[in-house]
C-alpha cells in the first residue's frame, strides 16, 4: 500500500451520517486507498453530528487526538458545515460539509500533497448516483431525501444540510432493488422528514413510494424508515403499510414534548390531542405496533405543567422505547434567542423523572413479550450474551437468540426470558420475512 493512503472513518449521530460514512468509504476505497483500524490508518475521517452539543464536543476531542498522533484528519458532517472554517482551529487538515462528501476522494488526495482544503455549502445539487456498499451485515441505508423544510425552533439541521431535496423515484428503487439482490435483508428508507417526501417526475408521494418498495420487489426483506414528522403522517400512507407485507409496523414519532404549548414554541405544527390521536390509531390498526420517540426536556418555557403533559403522553402511549434529552442550544436556532432558559438542575431533575417513567414502562411491555413468538431477523454474534447471536423484530424490538446463526437469516423465535430490556428468544424454525 502506498504510503499515506491507509484511512478510517469514525461516524458519530443519525443513520444519516452512517449513510453518508458509507458513501465516503466506497469513494475512497475506488480510488486506492485502504480501510484500516484508527490507530493504523493515516487519514482518519471523522463524520460528526452537531444535533446535541455533547455529539459535537466528541468529535472535535476525537479530532484533537488523532492529530496529536500524527494523523491526518478530515473533519466531516453537521459540525464542519455549521463551524466552517472554525473547525481548523482544531489543526485538521480538511474541513468536509454535508453536501460535499462526493468530493472525499480529492480532499483523501490533496492531504498525500500536504494541501490543506474546506469543502461546504450548499451550492451543488446533490447526486445520489454513488450507491456505497452496506457495511451492516443485514441492513442497507437508502436516502429518499436530504435536509429539511421545517425550521423547528430548536434543530440545527436545515442549517446544517440545506433545504429538503428529494430523490427521484426511479433511482431509490433502482438501488432498493439492487440491494435486494446483493442480499440485503432490510431496507432502510432514509429522510430528515421521510413523509414529506415528493418526486415532482411522476407525482409520487412516500405512501406512493413505499406501496412501489411493497410491490415491485422481489425476494425476502424488511422496509423501515426514518425519520417521520407526526405532522405529516396521512390516512394514505396508514393505507400503504396496513396492505403492505414488507412494511415494518414499527412507527418512530418523534413526540418532543406534550405540551400544546411548548410544542407551538418548538414550531412542530401539532397538539397533544393530535399526537395522541395519531397514535390511538396506530395501537387500533396495528395490534402489533412498535412506538418510539424522541423527547425533549427543559426547553425555555417549560414549566410544571409543561412537564407533566409530556409524562402524561408517555403514560397513554406506553413506548416501547424513547431517545430522551434536555435541551441543548445550538447555534443559530430561533430557540437560542428566548429568554425564559431553564436552570440546568431543574433539566436533569426532570431528565431523570422521564427517563425512570419511560424504562418502567419499557420494561412492563418487555414483559408482555414472554411466551409469544416473533419473526426475526438474524444480524450476527452478540457481544455482551456469549453464544447467542443479535436479533431484531420486524417491529425493530432488538433481543438475542440462542445459539449461533449466520446474518440474515428470518426465523420464527419464542420469547423464554427478559434480561433488563432484553428478550431471549429460543430458536423454532426458519421461515421467509412473513413468517411463513
Amino acid at each position: 500500500m502506498e504510503k499515506g493512503k491507509r484511512f478510517s472513518i469514525i461516524t458519530f449521530g443519525c443513520q444519516m451520517n452512517v449513510r453518508d460514512s458509507e458513501t465516503m468509504r466506497s469513494i475512497l476505497l475506488r480510488r486506492g486507498f485502504e480501510e484500516d483500524k484508527p490507530e493504523n490508518a493515516d487519514i482518519v475521517l471523522i463524520n460528526s453530528c452537531s444535533v446535541r452539543e455533547k455529539a459535537a464536543n466528541r468529535a472535535k476531542i476525537y479530532a484533537r487526538e488523532f492529530k496529536r498522533k500524527g494523523k491526518k484528519v478530515i473533519f466531516a458532517g453537521c459540525v464542519a458545515e455549521n463551524e466552517k472554517d472554525r473547525i481548523f482551529e482544531l489543526e485538521v487538515d480538511a474541513v468536509l460539509g454535508t453536501r460535499k462528501i462526493h468530493k472525499v476522494g480529492d480532499v483523501a488526495v490533496s492531504l498525500l500533497e500536504d494541501r490543506r482544503i474546506m469543502e461546504v455549502g450548499f451550492d451543488e445539487i446533490p447526486s445520489f448516483d454513488e450507491i456505497p456498499e452496506p457495511t451492516h451485515p443485514v441492513t442497507s441505508y437508502v436516502n429518499i431525501s436530504i435536509g429539511c423544510d421545517n425550521f423547528c425552533s430548536f434543530c440545527i439541521v436545515p442549517y446544517t444540510r440545506g433545504r429538503e431535496i428529494a430523490r427521484s423515484f426511479d433511482s431509490i428503487l433502482n438501488e432498493a432493488r439492487e440491494l435486494v439482490k446483493k442480499g440485503s435483508k432490510e431496507i432502510f428508507l432514509l429522510g430528515q422528514n421521510v413523509n414529506s417526501y415528493f418526486d415532482e417526475k411522476t407525482g409520487y408521494d412516500f405512501a406512493d413510494l413505499l406501496y412501489h418498495l411493497d410491490k415491485k420487489l422481489d425476494g425476502n426483506y424488511w422496509i423501515k424508515y426514518l425519520s417521520p414528522n407526526p405532522r405529516d403522517f396521512s390516512y394514505k400512507v396508514f393505507k400503504a403499510i396496513k396492505e403492505s407485507t414488507h412494511i415494518s409496523h414499527w412507527f418512530h414519532l418523534p413526540l418532543q414534548s406534550g405540551s400544546t404549548k411548548i410544542l407551538k414554541r418548538m414550531k412542530r405544527d401539532y397538539t397533544k390531542e393530535e399526537f395522541l390521536d395519531l397514535c390511538y390509531m396506530i395501537r387500533e390498526g396495528f395490534p402489533d405496533a412498535t412506538i418510539t420517540t424522541d423527547i425533549i426536556v427543559g426547553f425555555p418555557g417549560e414549566d410544571d405543567k409543561d412537564f407533566e403533559d409530556t409524562l402524561d403522553v408517555v403514560e397513554k402511549v406506553r413506548f416501547e422505547m424513547a431517545f430522551m434529552f434536555k435541551y441543548s442550544e445550538r447555534p443559530n436556532t430561533p430557540a437560542r434567542r428566548y429568554k425564559d432558559k431553564l436552570p440546568e438542575e431543574v433539566k436533569d431533575k426532570r431528565l431523570q423523572v422521564l427517563i425512570e417513567k419511560v424504562n418502567n414502562i419499557i420494561g412492563e411491555r418487555r414483559k408482555e413479550m414472554l411466551g409469544r413468538r416473533f419473526i426475526i431477523l438474524t444480524e450476527g454474534e452478540s457481544e455482551k450474551f456469549e453464544n447467542h447471536t443479535k436479533v431484531k423484530t420486524r417491529e425493530n424490538i432488538k433481543g438475542v437468540l440462542k445459539g449461533k446463526f449466520e446474518p440474515g437469516k428470518f426465523l420464527i423465535g419464542r420469547v423464554t426470558e427478559i434480561i433488563g430490556h432484553t428478550p431471549i428468544f429460543e430458536f423454532e424454525r426458519f421461515c421467509d420475512y412473513k413468517g411463513e
